[in-house]
């Protein structure tokens, strides 16, 4: 049957979950995590199928509720012990390695998350737990009354029992759902038969009321993927060979995998009540058509080669960090295309869902990395580094709206507020036209020149007219050196013949009050007038006057207020389609409260507000808000009340 997912989460401790498409090193022994990961999902029967191992839910029925909405919780390789839990199976500083840690760590997962069903999957105990029946009546005890299944795996059967008696025994047990699979298959999986469903016509019926009522049509809808945590990230035995100082100086570039987790871990700044009402969804992998519509193949399977080489590298020294470099600063390893890949298909999936009729959501925020603004059609653009980017998931996901989503959108527009310039977007919009490229070599005293003319369009030879492209970025000395702040592109003579690419270069450290001044009459008025019927948001968070690299002076009310003008103007033009993709942001010393989780926060609020529901944009009114803003923050300045959003 057909399943929607409406939202996931990952717990994991300490290693994180692995994409089944991608090349890990296989796993085996201590290369297991303990992995709980939280889907909710609505449809006719609510099946599913996980992949490695296979986990099938289609016959019997579990009650989930009057709406037809399945919560459930994966709990993947516990390799439990009784009596000895390896250090290597629970999180660092939750104290000795005792059992303990595995049946307290998932007993709170279960008091917050409230499963309606757990699945037990891959090796659930160890080999050596004696007695086998104590070790599995400890871990599936902390179920409860719970519904649970498990399919078991190599280790389990490695006990004084034999596979047919530990599944045996595993189907005694209180709440057990776990049946005889069809089929054994090889060691480490069984195949299991279990159900996890409402009945087929609550199902139905709460999908045509979702439907009918148009929730989703007016909701926000969340875009994010495990596969983004592995992306210069160390995983698996690397992870537990390399002390938190080593990881620090092997993965210690400000784009880390904590920028997300700031956001998404289960105590992160978007799991607040306010954001429950969220559409949680997973993004999908990008095809390759999706990427080549912008990106050269060369470039692409460059990437994939080299990803390809270091996963390879990984698989024979497991314990030795396998780190490449595209350049300078931006770094990948064995599953950074696939993250990229994953953060593209969500812009792609958030497209096509705010595009859909009928609408599966109103707007969208995709929560993903590695950014992409910096990503040109053959990766670094003008001489620069890539500046961690791999993918433009920006120009990615307005090539595939202006493609596969003509009958909606016929113009596109991306406005660009991370405080770097997106220099690597803006070559993908100029790359819609025919252009020439002039390089020149020097050999034997001459200088041998080659002219070719490039082009990528996304739908015709009018997309130049249908692609609008506006930034709004920091530019000028950095340091007192002279040199100029990353990229040095977008600058104030930097400015395209084409009439829709728009920059609007700020001075580093640009206060609120000026940087509002400046996209909204350099940026918001021409997008306005341009009339897109998407709007694509980069959403950096770097301009905050927190942040790390101290490019910026903005605030957590900023970022609410630029939202909200974007909303407004999505309102008046395309009937509210927008998608926002995280770019830049790199302060997560704090978790949900760090400059990233709330400037964040604010962003994905002023999204999800339904007062800006119907209320179009409208350039004297956004005048008379910005002055009234400027106004209330010079009085609180002053020593008035704070204002509610300066």
């Amino acid at each position: 049957a057909r399943v929607r997912i409406l939202g996931g989460v990952v717990w994991s401790t300490p290693r994180l979950l692995t994409d089944p498409a991608s090349r890990l090193p296989a796993s085996g022994g201590q290369d297991h995590t303990k992995l709980v990961w939280v889907v909710s999902a609505s449809g006719p029967a609510c099946s599913f199928m996980l992949q490695a191992p296979l986990l099938l839910l289609g016959q019997r029925t579990v009650s989930v509720g009057e709406s037809g909405t399945l919560r459930l919780v994966h709990v993947s390789d516990a390799h439990y012990h009784p009596f000895a839990t390896a250090c290597e199976d629970v999180p660092r500083g939750a104290g000795p390695c005792t059992h303990r840690n595995t049946t307290q760590f998932l007993a709170s997962v279960l008091h917050v998350e409230r499963p309606d069903l757990v699945a037990f999957t891959g090796d659930v105990i160890d080999g050596d737990s004696s007695p086998p029946q104590l070790a599995m009546a400890q871990l599936y005890g902390v179920a409860g009354a719970r519904p649970w299944a498990a399919s078991l795996g190599n280790h389990d059967e490695e006990s004084t029992l034999s596979r047919d008696e530990v599944l045996a025994y595993v189907t005694t047990l209180r709440g057990s759902l776990t049946e005889h699979g069809p089929v054994k298959g090889s060691p480490g999986n069984f195949y299991l038969d279990v159900v996890a469903a409402g009945a087929a016509a609550a199902g139905e019926a709460a999908a045509k009321a979702a439907a009918a009522s148009g929730a989703e049509a007016r909701a926000t809808a969340l875009y994010a993927h495990p596969a983004c945590l592995l992306h210069t990230a160390p995983v698996g035995r690397e992870y537990d060979a390399l002390s938190p100082a080593e990881a620090r100086r092997l993965y210690g570039q400000p784009e880390c995998a904590e920028r997300l987790r700031t956001m998404l871990a289960p105590y992160g700044s978007l799991r607040a009540a306010r954001f429950a009402p969220l559409l949680r969804r997973v993004a999908p992998r990008a095809q390759l058509a999706d990427v080549l519509r912008v990106h050269e193949f060369s470039y692409y399977d460059a990437l994939r080669r080299q990803c390809a080489g270091l996963a390879e590298q990984s698989e024979a020294e497991p314990a030795k960090p396998a780190i490449g470099r595209v350049d300078t600063d931006t770094e990948v390893t064995a599953h950074s295309l696939v993250a990229a890949l994953h953060a593209a298909g969500g812009a792609v999936q958030a497209v096509a869902d705010v595009c859909a009729s009928p609408r599966r959501a109103r707007n969208a925020f995709c929560a993903v990395r590695p950014p992409g603004h910096h990503a040109g059609p053959r990766g670094a653009v003008g001489g620069q580094s890539a500046g961690f980017c791999l993918l433009s998931t920006a120009a990615i996901g307005a090539a595939y709206a202006l493609a596969c989503r003509r009958e909606v959108v016929r113009r596109v527009a991306i406005l660009d507020y991370d405080v770097h310039h997106g220099n690597g977007t803006q070559e993908c919009v100029r790359n819609v036209r025919p252009t020439e490229r002039v390089e020149s070599f020097s050999a034997a005293g001459a200088t041998l020149r080659l002219s070719r003319v490039e082009c990528k369009p996304w739908l015709s030879e009018e997309d130049g007219d249908n692609v609008f492209f506006g930034s709004i970025h920091g530019f000028g000395e950095e340091g007192g050196g002279g040199g100029q702040f990353y990229p040095g592109s977008g600058g104030p003579v930097d400015q395209s013949a084409e009439p829709s690419v728009i920059n609007s270069p700020v001075g580093l450290r640009t206060p609120s009050a000026q940087w509002r001044r400046f996209m909204s009459e350099k940026l918001l008025t021409p997008l306005a007038a341009f009339g897109p019927d998407l709007v694509i948001i980069s959403a950096g968070f770097d301009a905050h006057a927190h942040d790390p690299l101290e490019a910026g002076a903005l605030l957590d009310s900023d970022f609410e207020w630029m939202t909200a003008e974007l909303v407004g103007l999505a309102e008046r033009c395309c009937d509210g389609r927008l998608v926002s993709l995280l770019e830049g942001g790199y302060q997560t010393a704090g978790g949900p409260l760090a400059s990233l989780g709330r400037a964040a926060a604010a962003h994905v609020a002023a999204l999800m507000d339904p007062t800006l529901v119907g209320v179009p944009w409208d350039a004297r009114a956004c005048g008379e808000r910005l002055q009234s803003g400027i106004a209330a923050a010079a009085e609180w300045r002053g020593g008035g009340a704070p204002p509610a959003n300066p």
